[in-house]
């Protein structure tokens, strides 16, 4: 079985500031951003 985890679902649920319970802001102190959104997403499938 092969793992899929959707750019779109990394964008913007994953990577989008929020004013409540943002986990944007916790991925970009480990080093994940918007422009390097393929990294968060091969992390994810490994």
């Amino acid at each position: 079985m092969k793992l899929v985890v959707e750019k779109q679902k990394i964008i913007e649920y994953l990577l989008k500031p929020l004013d409540k319970a943002d986990k944007s802001k916790f991925l970009n102190q480990i080093g994940y951003n918007i422009q390097n959104w393929e990294t968060l997403q091969n992390d994810i499938i490994s």
